[in-house]
């Protein structure tokens, strides 16, 4: 899972993934945490934004006030739509401590690179994410507590 897309709030996700079902708008609703959720369906998503499936890995922006996230804000209310983001990984590799430590075929992959350092956060964590299907499961696909670097 080494991209994702990012949108505004709730709305912006039913206008550019899909409608959320009662059930994952309730399941979301009460937990404390925020989670990143794939999607089954993604109604105006290029299809080499979605995995495997046709499903599309999406996370509304958090309510914590980092400046990745400040950016991330910022870019989604300048474009008027979701944005699609990368880790500095791909597959199973290790999150890289610097820019220099990025390899050079996945900085070559993108079409941005942000110019701002974030330095690491020691207590970053994965988000947790969960898949859902149409008749009313929802499963864990990953846990938070993971450490992020």
């Amino acid at each position: 899972m080494d991209r994702m897309i990012i949108v505004q709030d709730e709305k912006m996700l039913e206008d550019y993934i899909c409608p959320l079902p009662h059930f994952v708008r309730q399941f979301l609703r009460s937990q404390h945490e925020n989670f990143a959720v794939i999607h089954p369906l993604a109604n105006h998503i290029a299809p080499s934004a979605c995995m495997n499936g046709g499903t599309v890995l999406v996370r509304t922006i958090p309510s914590i006030d980092t400046p990745p996230i400040q950016m991330s804000r910022h870019v989604i209310r300048l474009l008027g739509k979701p944005i699609f983001v990368t880790t500095c990984t791909i597959g199973e590799g290790v999150m890289p401590q610097n820019y220099e430590d990025i390899e050079d075929h996945v900085k070559t992959g993108v079409d941005h690179i942000s110019p701002l350092t974030f330095g690491i956060d020691e207590s970053a964590e994965f988000s947790t994410v969960i898949k859902y299907d149409h008749e009313g499961h929802i499963t864990v696909v990953r846990n938070s507590g993971e450490k992020q670097y």
